[in-house]
């Protein structure tokens, strides 16, 4: 692993260990690790429009609409609702 790969390693876990302290705003977290790991890629002689071309959108995008299905539907009871109906005797 050269020094670019370390220093984009180093920034995942150390926002990983911060969202994972639960003291700050995960969102916020998550998209200042984002800059940080973009900084680092562009300090190290990549081109923005390459960094922009190596992202997956595709899986990007489903990500980020599962965790919105899963905060909605968490916030309106309903895993509440089936761990009852699954908990409940026949």
């Amino acid at each position: 692993m050269d020094a670019l790969g370390a220093a984009i390693l180093a920034v995942f876990i150390g926002t990983y260990i911060i969202i994972s302290t639960e003291k700050v705003n995960r969102t916020g977290m998550a998209l200042l690790g984002m800059g940080f790991a973009g900084v680092v890629l562009w300090g190290g002689g990549h081109p923005f429009h390459e960094l922009v071309l190596g992202i997956e959108w595709d899986t990007l995008l489903f990500v980020t609409s599962m965790m919105m299905i899963v905060a909605v539907a968490g916030g309106s009871g309903m895993f509440q609702f089936l761990a009852l109906r699954i908990s409940k005797p026949s």
